[in-house]
């Protein structure tokens, strides 16, 4: 039987504790690629001289895996924030966030959560 991936996730986690949720991810899955899960680094400016305060996954997921990060990553990694959507509205079901859950039962983007954060993707340096 496929798998169902219902759920999408933006889920959020301090530079700080990048190390730490990249273990527990593999943890989690028994993925040694999973140490690269938080690899998509964010700051304030959105610029790559400035260093990133936070790493973002957005991993589309079953139930099982949904219920495993809320249990074992979102409570042990100290500053982690979790967006949860329906995969197939992008309606915001769940977030740790506080100034997010008002939101919640509303579509929901991830300029929204940038947004929320108050956060920027780092571009690359040396681009065009």
């Amino acid at each position: 039987m496929p798998t169902l991936f219902i759920y999408k996730g933006y889920l959020l986690v301090t530079a700080a504790s990048q190390s730490q949720a990249n273990a527990l991810a593999v943890q989690l899955t028994g993925n040694s690629a999973d140490e690269l899960t938080f690899t998509v680094p964010l700051n304030a400016s959105g610029k790559s001289t400035d260093p990133a305060t936070y790493y973002v996954s957005s991993p589309l997921m079953e139930e099982s895996y949904w219920q495993a990060i809320l249990t074992n990553l979102y409570p042990q990694v100290s500053g982690s924030v979790y967006y949860l959507m329906d995969r197939a509205t992008m309606t915001l079901l769940a977030t740790s966030s506080p100034t997010a859950a008002a939101s919640i039962g509303q579509p929901w983007t991830w300029q929204q959560t940038l947004t929320d954060m108050g956060l920027k993707t780092i571009a690359p340096s040396g681009g065009p």
